[in-house]
């Protein structure tokens, strides 16, 4: 890790990458696993959902300590998820309160149901922390004393240096974990973090950019494990009519411009793939086929439709982007951009202006730069949360016709097979007006010992994201 978080032990005010250094010790009642919209129990044994919709019932397990020995049981269930509800967390908008149906029993009352409703009840902030450390102790304490029912307990912290970790010997789950001691330790940058891989001082690391990461592994020594994916791509200002992005011709000249197998075989050093669709993950989710045909690299076609939209002189053309981007997959798309009529001149953003930037529509004939949420498991909430039109992501974005209402209808579906189609009809129908130009999807960089093995075959990915919670499956092998 490039830092040890400041906040990791209240979930309320944990943000990333404070979120890892929980997971080692702090449980939620339910799990994400490696199928998109399945969950597995943790905490809760089972769940129900009620014939209306109206509310899930969790039965919760039983026989289960917090770190200090006290009870993890329906009233500590309700206390956590009433705190949540109170703080008004986005993730659980849609809970409106909590009962206890009897010890290990709780009905989690809702306002409404779509298909990311355990989602919500999956993620980080709704781990369980000890109600008794925390009212003894208060927030300021609990803030970097993690006391859950995780399968390893925090021995020692020091902040911008290390996390320590030792297993939870009353652990639920019988035989886990298998490592007796985990220690997370803080390195400032990537040079230094493969300096201290190279050396031993280290079994992994969590992330690592795509050059140290390549050189690490190819030392033999050590694997990659890739975790949550994004997608580098364009936007622009298809509503104004001032705009030449309003212009079909013009968006499908950007996609065939851009010689997008050509960037990830030459700078992904083989951790990047290229992306012909709008929906991140459409076309990577295991057998689906979502019938578009991609508009590989044609530089000709693309020169013809820059004339035929109306400038047969080419276009200039301004590259927004946050300053963090900045670098070789840019510059290979200004150069291709350029062969083909439209000279682009980049404007790195620092992160913070970029931020605000990312929340107003793109100026008319300008370009945006930026990483959208990809990949199989966040293919619905990527397109609830970045495109349908009240999004505060992408406003320039002209959306299909009945485009909200088929977001509406797979959130409030039911069947997992039913959503991918229609969300195959989206992908088609944004494909077609090339809401977006994708370019290459990069997931994040984990590296592993080789000497190290995990019984769920993944070191540190949990549905689709870098998560402890699978270390306690983690063994060193001779």
């Amino acid at each position: 890790m490039q830092d040890t978080s400041t906040v990791f032990g209240y979930p309320l005010n944990t943000i990333p990458p404070g979120n890892i250094f929980a997971g080692f010790c702090l449980e939620a009642l339910i799990q994400s696993t490696n199928q998109p919209l399945v969950y597995a129990p943790c905490l809760a044994t089972s769940w129900e959902l009620a014939p209306d919709k109206s509310s899930y019932t969790f039965k919760l397990r039983k026989g289960v300590k917090f770190h200090d020995g006290t009870d993890f049981d329906a009233t500590a269930a309700k206390w956590n998820l009433d705190n949540i509800i109170k703080a008004k967390r986005v993730e659980v908008a849609f809970v409106t309160s909590v009962d206890i149906i009897d010890p290990y029993t709780i009905k989690v009352n809702l306002s409404n149901w779509d298909i990311l409703t355990l989602d919500g009840l999956s993620r980080n902030v709704t781990m369980m922390i000890s109600p008794t450390a925390f009212a003894k102790n208060g927030v300021d304490w609990a803030n970097t004393n993690p006391i859950g029912t995780g399968p390893f307990v925090m021995k020692e912290f020091a902040r911008s240096q290390y996390v320590k970790y030792v297993k939870n010997p009353n652990y639920w789950e019988p035989g886990v974990p298998y490592l007796d001691a985990v220690d997370a330790i803080a390195v400032a940058n990537y040079a230094t973090q493969e300096a201290v891989l190279k050396k031993g001082d280290a079994e992994g690391s969590v992330p690592m950019d795509l050059v140290a990461g390549k050189n690490v592994v190819d030392t033999g020594k050590f694997v990659a494990e890739l975790g949550a994916q994004g997608n580098f791509m364009l936007s622009y200002n298809s509503i104004d009519p001032t705009s030449a992005w309003s212009k079909l011709e013009m968006r499908q000249a950007l996609e065939y411009a851009i010689d997008k197998q050509s960037i990830s075989d030459t700078l992904g050093k083989g951790f990047t793939h290229p992306v012909w669709n709008t929906i991140g993950g459409i076309t990577e989710t295991p057998g689906n086929n979502p019938g578009t045909t991609p508009r590989k690299y044609d530089p000709a076609k693309a020169a013809q439709l820059i004339k035929d939209a109306g400038y047969p002189n080419g276009l200039k053309t301004t590259l927004e982007l946050n300053s963090r981007f900045s670098g070789d997959f840019v510059n290979a798309v200004q150069g291709q951009l350029a062969k083909v009529g439209i000279t682009v001149e980049i404007n790195a953003i620092p992160q913070a202006a970029y931020s605000e930037k990312q929340l107003q529509a793109v100026a008319p004939n300008v370009l945006r730069y930026g990483r959208n949420p990809g990949g199989p498991f966040d293919m619905i909430r990527s397109v609830k949360e970045q495109f349908v039109s009240t999004s505060i992501f992408n406003k320039g974005i002209k959306r299909p016709d009945g485009w909200d209402a088929m977001i509406d209808q797979a959130m409030h579906e039911t069947d997992s097979a039913k959503v991918i189609a229609i969300l195959n009809q989206m992908e088609q129908k944004a494909y077609a007006e090339v809401m977006i130009v994708q370019i290459v999807a990069q997931q994040d960089l984990n590296v592993w010992s080789t000497s190290l093995k995990n019984d769920t075959g993944s070191i540190f990915i949990r549905g689709g994201i870098s998560s402890p919670h699978n270390t306690k499956y983690t063994y060193f092998v001779k």
